[in-house]
């Protein structure tokens, strides 16, 4: 029996890996990554604990928040991570300033009905462009502008699509349109423009009911856009939904009614995109890489992996720390090195900020003290924690400050110093690492205490 080239190349990365795993003051403080040069005389340093790593699921993010600004289309599917892939939900409502002139006006003839979406020049991933087969349909299911929206919503939506088409996407370009009302030819930003089925842009345009902004909600209650590889590059790209994109005075992002009045005169009008948008993702590990790492957490000792849009992240723990207990700490520090394995493509650099979180009492995810105390003062937390890749001569490591977090674990025995690694912002990020485990003979997961010697 013939093995297909995926399974040739999950069977070598699977044997890869197989051959890799062979009472002092306790106070919080806020500590950077270097201690000052007058307390090293007395400082010694204390590294051999017992540590384990494993890799485990994540969970759902909240996709849309004040803050947010980068919404993606498009897949990636690969040996080692397996499939990611990133929808999109949407809904609009009348401009503000005016209301539809097309419904009321008896020479109004409808052109199309045209979709806007401004991109995010710096949110590709993957190859630089690509070919897509995007799919949008409508809504049958209405949702709460209000609402929090996870990455795993999913809403119902009519089966017929209202746009099927295969578009070449290359984000950096910008493009040239026809001028609906003069016919010249206007340069504009680098966008996507979708134009929607006409039958369905004339239930709009020639329902004479639609006068208010409720109705109009009511009856076009938003849309599903899905975008797949049709040409094999994986490929995702991005979008600038932040609040100034979908202001309601002058939008880069929209859906245009476009339409002709007294048989000559050509009219536009801009229903606006709800600030409601939602991203979902569609994370898929059977058969993968991870997936094998999932279901056999033993396998951490020699890897572990983190992964953007709530995908997995890395789990570690620590067996003997009750030894460090009684010492004046000054400092903590962990150490993980960038694995560099067969298949694993670098489709952007090295995550360029990783966090560290702990579960709390509801089994939910909270920044450890280290980055959680300075942010309640106002201030960055990277200059204490760190968490950015280091180059080191044969890859990259990352550092991260975890003197505040353990000095909570020994101050409180009900509290568990195990902590969970993943990206900054991972509702917005797809960027993913490998890391190499607690126990690999090279480039150990590795915990150093600095402490004063009594």
């Amino acid at each position: 029996m013939k093995l297909s080239s995926f399974n040739l190349l999950k069977a070598g990365m699977l044997l890869f890996l197989s051959a890799i795993v062979v009472s002092g003051c306790q106070d919080p403080i806020l500590v950077g990554s270097e201690l000052l040069d007058d307390e090293k005389i007395n400082v010694e340093v204390m590294h051999d604990f017992d540590i384990a790593s494993s890799t485990v699921e994540g969970t759902k993010v909240i996709t849309r928040s004040s803050a947010s600004k980068t919404y993606r289309l498009g897949e990636i599917n690969e040996p080692i991570f397996g499939k990611t892939a990133a929808e999109m939900y949407m809904k609009f409502g009348f401009n503000v300033s005016t209301t539809p002139a097309f419904t009321v006006d008896a020479t109004a003839r409808f052109d199309s009905l045209v979709l806007v979406l401004s991109y995010d020049t710096l949110a590709t991933f993957g190859q630089p462009s690509g070919l897509q087969h995007i799919q949008v349909y409508q809504l049958d299911e209405a949702y709460k502008s209000t609402d929090t929206f996870y990455s795993d919503t999913k809403l119902s939506y009519l089966p017929t699509p209202i746009l099927d088409k295969t578009i070449f996407i290359k984000p950096t370009d910008s493009i040239t349109i026809l001028e609906h009302g003069s016919g010249k030819t206007l340069k504009q930003a680098s966008q996507l423009r979708l134009r929607l089925d006409d039958t369905f842009a004339k239930t709009i345009f020639d329902n004479e009911t639609l006068v208010r902004d409720s109705l109009f909600r009511d009856f076009f209650k938003g849309i599903y856009i899905t975008s797949q590889s049709a040409d094999g590059n994986p490929f995702m790209y991005g979008f600038d939904m932040s609040s100034t994109a979908l202001s309601a005075t002058n939008p880069s992002n929209k859906l245009i009614m476009y339409y002709t009045v007294s048989d000559t005169v050509g009219k536009a009008y801009d229903f606006i995109i709800d600030n409601s948008v939602i991203n979902r993702y569609n994370l898929e590990h059977a058969g993968s890489v991870v997936g094998s790492f999932l279901n056999n957490p033993q396998l951490g000792d020699s890897l572990s992996f983190v992964q953007g849009f709530g995908g997995v992240k890395t789990e570690i723990s620590f067996k003997d720390l009750d030894k460090a207990n009684n010492l004046l700490i000054n400092k903590a520090e962990l150490e993980v090195f960038v694995a560099d394995i067969p298949g694993l493509v670098n489709y952007t650099a090295t995550p360029p900020q990783l966090i560290a979180t702990v579960k709390n009492a509801q089994d939910k995810y909270e920044f450890i003290e280290d980055i959680a105390r300075p942010l309640s003062l106002g201030t960055s937390f990277v200059p204490a924690f760190n968490g950015v890749p280091v180059r080191v001569q044969n890859g990259y490591k990352y550092k991260m400050n975890i003197t505040n977090h353990l000095k909570k674990a020994f101050k409180d025995p009900s509290f568990s110093p195990t902590l969970y690694i993943s990206v900054l912002t991972e509702s917005e990020n797809p960027n993913r690492v490998a890391f190499y485990g607690a126990k690999h003979s090279t480039y150990p997961v590795k915990l150093s205490i600095y402490y004063t010697k009594n």
